[in-house]
Order: structure tokens, then C-alpha cells, then sequence
């Protein structure tokens, strides 16, 4: 509700990430956030109820079609879920292929995602400029990894439930290095353009700008790990449950997951901070975080490349089908990412949910917007690079007038 000296600003749509949403900012007489609410406004897709009632096969080939940025994030998990459910060990030479897979994803993604943030820190259009051909040539890198060893770089068919189709040839493993170490040099000098722009653009700014306070979530800090999670400890929430009577954010179409009954932030930083003592307290330093990480991934390609072995086995002889549950875990670019299933002794999916990094991350922008002013909130919720179309979760159902009439979250 708004009270004397407040006002309330929409910014629909926010603007240079994926998906729809909008923030609702309640701002004082001097311009500062005093609530904020990042809303998902994308509608549901329900690629999970698609995979009910279909053989375990199906589902990573849907799974990865739940986004163009992140099929591979999302193969990954469905793939390990499925595994869990079946007992089923994966070859070495296939996780090392799934691993640099996996790199070479986020290696793409990272890239974009500094474009979309240019225009937030880089004032000078010469420098933008050699940032923009820098990105693009680090974004081909990127995807011509991923042609090479998922086969296609949207959607790899080299991906199956065990391991991987076919492994590669000793000729594609070192067109793979020579990539890396092409990929490693322009990596350097955007890690360096993105420190110096975010250490100067702060130097301008208020001190408590951006400034979050949440938990952070994160198993790995190239892969994911399922051990470094409790699933006992995660619930989903609906945000008619989260928010107040009058707040904004109950009209968002996203679940709430709260992981210790706290919402938490998950992504680059906070695996930086878990897993190399990052520190950094303003929003802004999460693309600190994740131009770090660009290199991060380069190194542990190089790792991986050289522990690979190309005549290796890249899938089991058999695949012994049984009822069970699993549950997949991988640190997509955005963040923790879980996919969990049920299969019959047929192998039928029976159930079948995913948490994405922007459901974790939709309230902790929210949050992480108060206090500052209301002129830098998108620069904020940009840090975070927010995907929508991964994130939501809600089927709005409407009369012949347009009148909501039921609000299903799923």
C-alpha cells in the first residue's frame, strides 16, 4: 500500500535478458528503494508435464528444449536425475565430455551476458567496441565447442541418458585446445575491462548500492554436485504464501523455493564466495564474479582435455531399466539447477519437477534492490542475467472477458 512521501514506479518490461518480467520499486521522497519486487510475467511452457507419461528417454530431449541458452544445463540434470533413478554409472571419458560440454556453455553464455551489460558500465564507445568484437569472438569459440563435442551446439544429440553417444576423434580434441587457449587471451582482457568498469562505476555510486544480505547456494564450481545439497532442506512455496496480503509479489508467475526456509542467491559470486573466498558485497560484483569465472572454465578445459581419453568408453553396454527416484544437480550459468524424477519399473516418468537458478534468484533480486536508488534497479537485476523462460512456473486461467479467474502454480 503506499503511504505519504512514497510513490510507486513499474518499469515493464525490464529490458536485455531472457524472458518477460517487471519490477515494482516503492521509492521515498529522495528516490531510494524502500521495496522492490522483481515479478516473473512470462507464461509456463510445462515442459515437465510433457515428459509424464513418456518413456525416460524423452525427457532430456525436452528438458533441453526448455531453453535456447541453457539446453546443455538442463540435459545435464535430466541426464544425472535419470541415472540416479536407475543406479546407473556413468563412463569416465563421458563425464570429462559432459564436463567440457558443460565449460564450453557457460563459456558462450558468459560472453553474452557481458553485452547485455556493456551499455550498465562502459561509457566510452571506442572501448565498447572492442568489448562487442572481443564478446562475438569469444561467443564463436563458445558454440564451435559445442558443435564439436554435442554435435549441435542448441540442442546436442551427442547427449543420452549414460553417457554420451559417440566420443570424439584425437583430430576434434585438439582443435578443442587450440580453441581454449584462442578463447583464454580475449577472456583475460574482458575480466580486466569488467573489474576496472565495475571498481569505477561503484566509485560514483552510493556504498550501499546493490547490496544483498541473502545466503548463497552452490555445490560446484564447474559442475554440480548432488552431495552438496539436502533435498530435506528445499521448499517451494507459492507467493501468495511468501508475500504479504497487499504486496506486488504475489502476482508473480514463479514459485518460491526457500533452501533452510531462507531464500537464498545463487550463481557466479556465490560459488566464487563458497568456493574461493570472494568478496564483493554490491550486485555489481557478481559480473566481477563471472568474468573471473570465464578463465576459471578455461583452465579446467585444459584439465580436462588432457585426462581425456578419445578411445575411451563413452556409454554403458546396458542400461538396466527399474522404478526408482533421482535427482540431478549442475551449476548452470545462472546457478544451482536441479532437475528430480520418478520412473516406473517401465520405465514411464511418473513425476517430474525442476528448479531453475532464477526461481532461487527472483526474490534475492527483489531484496537485493532496496536501499538504493531506483535509477540503477535494472542494473542490478541485470547483474544477476535472469532467465524467465527457465523460471516460471504458473498457468493463469482467464474468463472470455480476460478476467483471472485461477492462478495454478505447478
Amino acid at each position: 500500500m503506499e503511504t505519504k512521501g512514497e510513490r510507486i514506479i513499474n518499469l515493464e518490461p525490464t529490458t536485455r535478458h531472457e524472458g518477460h518480467a517487471k519490477l515494482v520499486l516503492h521509492v521515498d521522497e529522495e528516490g531510494i528503494v524502500e521495496r522492490a519486487y522483481y515479478l516473473s510475467t512470462t507464461m509456463v511452457r510445462s515442459f515437465e508435464s510433457l515428459t509424464l507419461g513418456r518413456t525416460y528417454e524423452f525427457t532430456p530431449r525436452a528438458s533441453m528444449r526448455i531453453c535456447g541458452l541453457c539446453p546443455v544445463s538442463h540435459a545435464e540434470a535430466s541426464c544425472q536425475a535419470i541415472e540416479d533413478a536407475f543406479g546407473l554409472e556413468v563412463p569416465p571419458d563421458a563425464l570429462i565430455l559432459r564436463e567440457i560440454l558443460g565449460l564450453a556453455s557457460k563459456m558462450q553464455d558468459h560472453a553474452l551476458h557481458q553485452f547485455l551489460i556493456l551499455n550498465d558500465l562502459v561509457d566510452n564507445d571506442n572501448i565498447k567496441k572492442e568489448a562487442i568484437e572481443r564478446i562475438q569472438e569469444l561467443r564463436r569459440i563458445g558454440q564451435k565447442m559445442k558443435d564439436i563435442i554435442g554435435g549441435e551446439a542448441i540442442h546436442p544429440s551427442n547427449y543420452s541418458v549414460g553417457g554420451f553417444n559417440t566420443n570424439i576423434s584425437q583430430r576434434a580434441a585438439a582443435s578443442l585446445y587450440r580453441l581454449v587457449r584462442k578463447y583464454e587471451k580475449n577472456a583475460h582482457l574482458q575480466k580486466d575491462l569488467i573489474i576496472e568498469s565495475v571498481e569505477k562505476k561503484l566509485e560514483n555510486l552510493p556504498n550501499n548500492i546493490g547490496v544483498s544480505n541473502s545466503s548463497i547456494l552452490a555445490t560446484h564450481m564447474t559442475y554440480g554436485d548432488r552431495k552438496e545439497i539436502n533435498l530435506e532442506a528445499i521448499r517451494e512455496v507459492i507467493p501468495s504464501r511468501f508475500y504479504g496480503k497487499d504486496e506486488e509479489g504475489r502476482s508473480t508467475n514463479t514459485m518460491i523455493p526457500l533452501y533452510y526456509g531462507e531464500t537464498v542467491e545463487t550463481g557466479p559470486r556465490a560459488r566464487f564466495i563458497k568456493f574461493k573466498r570472494f568478496s564483493g558485497d554490491s550486485a555489481l560484483y557478481i559480473n566481477v564474479a563471472r568474468a573471473r569465472e570465464m578463465l576459471v572454465m578455461v583452465y579446467r578445459a585444459e584439465e580436462l582435455l588432457d585426462q581425456l581419453d578419445v578411445n575411451g568408453k563413452t556409454k554403458p553396454d546396458h542400461i538396466t531399466v527399474k522404478a526408482g527416484e533421482g535427482i540431478g544437480v549442475y551449476e548452470a550459468p545462472r546457478g544451482t539447477l536441479i532437475h528430480m524424477a520418478k520412473i516406473d519399473h517401465n520405465g514411464i516418468m511418473r513425476d517430474y519437477r525442476i528448479i531453475s537458478p532464477t526461481t532461487w534468484n527472483i526474490p534475492t533480486i527483489g531484496k537485493t534492490i532496496e536501499g538504493s536508488p531506483h535509477e540503477y534497479a535494472e542494473v542490478i537485476m541485470r547483474s544477476y542475467d535472469p532467465c524467465l523462460d527457465c523460471a516460471t512456473h504458473c498457468i493463469i486461467v482467464k474468463d472470455i472477458d480476460g478476467k483471472i479467474i485461477e492462478r495454478r502454480y505447478m
